[in-house]
Parts: C-alpha cells; structure tokens; sequence
C-alpha cells in the first residue's frame, strides 16, 4: 500500500470482529462476508451486518428498526467497491432492512466512520484509516453523510496547566479519570471520520459467509 501512514493491524485483531467464537457482539448481531476475486487473487472485501440490539434503539440515535450496516469495505477499485456495497445493500434488503448505515466494523464499539480528514496521520485506537478515493465511491453510490466523529490529539508529557490540576486536586479519587478533563480543555483535531446513510431500494441476493 502506497499510504505512509498506514499501519497494517495485527491479523489477531483483524481476526477477531468476525470470528463468533470470540466476540461477543454475535451474541445479538448476524453478518454477511463477501470477497470479490480477480483472476483468482482477492481484489476486495465487505461485511453486511445486523445487531439486533440497535433495531431496538429510537430511529433519533442513529440505528433503530429497518437500519442494517455494513463494514470492512475495501477494495482497489471502484468498480469492485461499488459491487461489493451493492451485495451487501442485497443481503441487508433481504433480511427486510429498510436503510444501510457505514461504514462500521463491527460493531459501533469497533471501528465507526470512514475517514475524510488527516490522511497524513497514523491510525488511531478504534478508528478506520481508509483511502481517499472512498468517500467519493460511497457519496456516488448514493449515501449521504449522517455524522461526524472527531478524534483528538493531546500530549502528556508536559505538566497539566495549574487549572486542572485544581480540578483534579479538588475531586474525590473515583473510577472516573481526570484525564477526561484534561482531554475537554487542551485538545487538537487530528482527525476527521463520518458515517454515511442511504435508503435500500436493491432486489434480494445472497452471496458469500454468513455468520449468526
């Protein structure tokens, strides 16, 4: 990959979000993995989700009933991202889903969000680090986007500033951390990602591994 600032993630991590056995999100969630091949090599690669704890949720908080996901999208093309969104738009239509929400992977407790801002940096703790060129392959495919996550850079080295150590000097200890003060007061974005949202209007088809 031509990115410099992409950190390949250990294949233990990258392993377990779609391995039922060790994550305990398909203890309420069922997915759908596609791989496109090209001359027998993999070119691409997505997931279509449903956790059925977020059918549940009020529509105003971002899942909610008829709200399916999709994920781990990646491809070297455009043409095979396009494909493979469209399967897995097919697989959520037929599980009677109404509307797809991603990029998440797997769960929104994972990897939320598709990165539009600060490409120049290494990828952070539970955020994706994705190629430029997808964002404008998921706005053509008709997904529009829903929200934006930020994520923050903050330097521990030096001393906190004489403000919040007061604050954290007057608190009594609890399981809370005094570095979430520190992180509301000296903050730097670093990093833009969001997710995108679109209605399912694509006839049934089914391809790939199921995992329930």
């Amino acid at each position: 990959m031509s990115d410099l600032a992409w950190v390949t993630p250990l294949k233990g991590e990258a392993l377990e979000p779609i391995t039922p056995e060790t994550d305990g999100w398909f203890a309420h969630a069922k997915a759908q993995l596609f791989l496109a091949y090209q001359d027998e090599r993999v070119v691409g690669r997505i997931s279509a989700h449903i956790d059925t704890l977020g059918l549940t949720m009020p529509a105003n908080q971002g899942f909610g009933p008829g709200v399916g996901q999709w994920g781990l999208l990646e491809a070297e093309h455009e043409e095979v991202f396009t494909a493979l969104l469209s399967y897995g738009e097919d697989w959520l239509h037929g599980q009677d889903m109404k509307h797809a929400l991603g990029p998440i992977t797997m769960s929104i407790w994972e990897e939320p969000g598709l990165l539009i801002q600060g490409y120049d940096h290494p990828p952070t703790i539970m955020m994706g680090h994705a190629s430029p060129d997808y964002r404008a392959w998921i706005e053509r495919a008709g997904y529009v986007g829903v929200k934006q996550l930020l994520t923050y850079q903050l330097d521990i080295r030096p001393e906190f500033p004489k403000i919040i150590q007061r604050i954290v000097k007057s608190v009594r200890p609890t399981r809370a951390s005094a570095s979430a003060f520190a992180k509301s007061t000296i903050v730097s974005s670093r990093r833009r990602l969001r997710s995108f949202s679109r209605s399912l209007i694509t006839p049934d088809r089914t391809h790939g591994d199921s995992f329930r």
